[in-house]
């Protein structure tokens, strides 16, 4: 793990005059250490001979009280999942914005990606770049965001739209932050959450099919649906009247059937069948 006295750093150190900060250049040293392993492998502390270049697993967090998204918990709605990986899993939300808006969630209960482990990590990138092909397949560019602000399970929200500009998509992201007094940073991709932010500490990022991120530290007021609003205004879908979830429910015969629909059209892209 990084020492955050020594590596912490600062977006707002970088200002290009505008709205937008760049941190492309880059103060401070690249992780070398990697985190404990997770997974369905054996518990080498119940063993009487451990392999020696092996170390025990550490489970992931237990959740204060119930969580619908751990996979493990009676609360999850199994119809609603599409695939299961080793470390993560995908899923179709409740009341989704557009019916191939997906989550993609760790298994193990944890609350952002600033505090997940690495392995974790990486199963939920391959699942991304999953979504991505089968998007573009369809003519269809990808926006990922997570809002780690009153959250308790960490939820990457996967959502397509009609092939669009990546900067079209982040300017709809900077124009509307702007409104609501928010001030994005453009984060590339090698740059883990844990050198611009506090574990712990509450932010939301977006990503697209290409370039940097955008993402902003969150203090104080801040709008649930911030993303699905982005992506529901007149410059995107434009579809206004479904931004709260709850307006989109269905029914679970009607979320089986989505799922069982997605679930059959996104198999070739699936990296957990190969």
């Amino acid at each position: 793990m990084l020492d955050e006295q020594n590596f912490f750093f600062d977006p707002k150190s970088l200002q290009d005059g505008r709205k937008r900060k760049d941190m492309s250049q880059r103060p401070f040293k690249q992780e070398t250490k990697r985190r404990p392993p997770q997974g369905d492998q054996p518990n080498f502390q119940d063993l009487e001979n451990p392999p020696a270049n092996r170390r025990p697993i550490i489970k992931p967090p237990v959740p204060r009280g119930p969580c619908w998204f751990c996979l493990g918990s009676p609360e999850v709605e199994k119809h609603l999942i599409i695939s299961i990986g080793d470390q993560s899993y995908l899923a179709l939300p409740k009341g989704g914005l557009i019916a191939e808006h997906v989550l993609i969630l760790p298994i193990g209960h944890y609350g952002a990606s600033t505090d997940a482990p690495e392995e974790v990590l990486e199963e939920m990138a391959k699942f991304k770049e999953s979504l991505r092909r089968y998007f573009k397949s369809k003519a269809q560019s990808c926006v990922v965001f997570e809002r780690n602000f009153k959250s308790q399970h960490l939820q990457l929200q996967v959502i397509p739209v009609p092939d669009t500009p990546t900067d079209t998509l982040r300017q709809a992201f900077i124009g509307f932050g702007e409104t609501q007094g928010l001030e994005f940073t453009e984060l590339p991709r090698d740059i883990p959450l844990t050198q611009v932010v506090q574990v712990g500490a509450p932010y939301f990022v977006a990503e697209f099919d290409d370039g940097p991120s955008l993402f902003v530290k969150i203090k104080g007021r801040f709008s649930l649906q911030f993303g699905r609003e982005v992506l529901a205004s007149p410059l995107l879908l434009n579809i206004p009247d479904r931004v709260d979830w709850k307006a989109c429910s269905t029914s679970k015969e009607e979320e089986t059937q989505a799922a069982k629909a997605f679930r059959k059209t996104f198999q070739p892209f699936d990296f957990t069948n190969n």
